[in-house]
């Protein structure tokens, strides 16, 4: 925020994704230009299920079946994550930032991933389990890993505000960038929660869509479709931009809100709010 309450802008110079059959911004930008629908129904083996659990219920998801080169014994919301943090490191250019003046922030909804999931079954099935002790600290371990790889010695944690999670990771860069604190920031969005644990936590909301479609900001919208994957994105000052950077977009304005005490979830509350 500049000093006379205006909001500086601030550039975004790099892009990477890891998404259901899209491994880069541009193979996004491809479904999105042939309104591509990629979430399908789930098979109970994809979600750890006997046929005759799954029998007389339909689960739609989109889900990443792709196998990505190297780091095969990271569980996906670590791999997805660097993954996506690398491609965008290297489209702006591998900034050139001073010690501890490059932050990384990672949005993560942290329900437990897939190999927390299998250690907390070894445990419960066999006593024990050979899986990495590593396997549940699925929530804090994906910013560390991105800055030791990256080389950044700047601040570096994983934040989770359910499905506004990575608009509050976006909120945090840009004001870190503002107040000087940083020069440079990675953002990082990821859900690789355990698909099974996912639908019966929506269920439970009745948050789920009773169609299967994912339909969002359109008046007969009825639930989600739970999905998986993860995007960065690198932001810079806009004044700090120089002749070697890509601008991809401008962020000109960034809020947070809340909905204070209240009993629903599901639908926004402009009494509480206000």
């Amino acid at each position: 925020m500049n000093t006379d309450g205006r909001f500086e802008p601030i550039a975004i110079v790099g892009q990477g994704c890891v998404l259901p059959s899209a491994n880069s911004p541009a193979a996004l930008w491809e479904h999105v230009h042939s309104n591509a629908i990629l979430y399908k129904a789930v098979s109970a083996q994809a979600l750890g299920l006997s046929e005759q659990a799954r029998a007389g219920r339909t689960l739609v998801s989109a889900m990443i079946s792709e196998t990505l080169p190297g780091s095969d014994e990271l569980d996906p919301v670590c791999r997805w994550s660097l993954d996506a943090a690398r491609q965008a490191w290297r489209a702006a250019g591998a900034p050139d930032v001073a010690p501890g003046r490059a932050g990384v922030y990672a949005a993560n909804l942290a329900y437990p991933s897939r190999a927390h999931a299998a250690f907390a079954a070894d445990i419960w099935l066999n006593g024990g389990s050979e899986r990495a002790p590593e396997s549940i600290l699925n929530a804090s371990l994906p910013p560390h890993l991105i800055a030791q790889d990256l080389g950044l010695s700047g601040p570096s944690y994983a934040l989770d505000a359910a499905c506004a999670s990575s608009l509050y990771a976006l909120e945090i860069g840009c004001r870190r960038l503002q107040a000087r604190q940083i020069d440079c920031a990675l953002v990082v969005g990821v859900n690789a929660a355990d698909n099974l644990i996912l639908h019966i936590g929506f269920e439970a909301l009745q948050a789920l869509s009773p169609t299967g479609r994912s339909r969002p900001f359109v008046a007969g919208a009825d639930g989600l479709v739970p999905s998986e994957g993860a995007v960065a994105v690198v932001l810079k000052r806009l004044s700090d931009i120089t002749p070697d950077d890509t601008v991809h977009g401008v962020i000109r304005g960034i809020g947070l809100s809340n909905d204070g005490r209240r009993k629903g979830y599901l639908a926004p509350s402009a009494e509480g709010q206000v």
